[in-house]
């Protein structure tokens, strides 16, 4: 072979192997952006099932707020104590359709404090139902019983800011301290 066949054979397989490199380096971004959208899709999912869980609790909240200023009157409407059980109730139900949801999106960890959140709810919505009877039946609530409910509320808010505080890791990562990432894994990896 002559040198322009040598030098023409090469020019070809330089070609071909450019051809080959730049394929698989196309192949590597579409691959990256086809992850990256995944991710962001995900968030997006997230930021919705997680606003609407704080939006119900918050709700949540503000009713039982309004229940135990209606218990600490000195002559309470029997008439706002019972619409007031029954809104406790109807809220009760909303924050468990709102946990599950959170849980079926999860990180295991969200999820988890979702539940925990949700059984909280469900146990000062008992409390605080005893506490409008005993109201109702005319009999005056004790000291206790009213620590009982401060208590609860409590338990609520901390479960609460928790959860508020792994959302905004979750769904803010680039905003994150180097600790903070390391938390961010660990969410994604811990079961409940």
């Amino acid at each position: 072979m002559d040198s322009k066949t040598l030098l023409g054979l090469a020019g070809i397989g330089g070609t071909l192997l450019g051809t080959v490199f730049g394929a698989a380096g196309t192949l590597r971004v579409a691959r990256i952006n086809a992850q990256a959208q995944a991710n962001l899709a995900s968030r997006a999912a997230w930021r919705q099932v997680y606003t609407a869980f704080c939006a119900t609790m918050l709700a949540h909240t503000a009713r039982t707020s309004a229940a135990q200023e209606l218990l600490d009157a000195q002559s309470a409407d029997p008439q706002a104590l019972r619409r007031a059980g029954s809104e406790l109730a109807a809220g009760r139900d909303t924050v468990r359709t709102a946990a599950a949801a959170v849980t079926v999106e999860g990180p295991p960890l969200v999820s988890a404090q979702a539940q925990t959140a949700s059984s909280l709810v469900r146990l000062q919505d008992l409390l605080l139902q005893s506490m409008i009877n005993t109201r109702l039946a005319g009999h005056p609530l004790t000291g206790e019983t009213r620590a009982e409910a401060t208590t609860a509320q409590n338990a609520v808010n901390q479960v609460i800011d928790s959860f508020t505080e792994h959302c905004q890791l979750l769904l803010h990562p680039q905003t994150a301290t180097r600790r903070a990432r390391r938390k961010i894994r660990l969410l994604h990896r811990a079961r409940p």
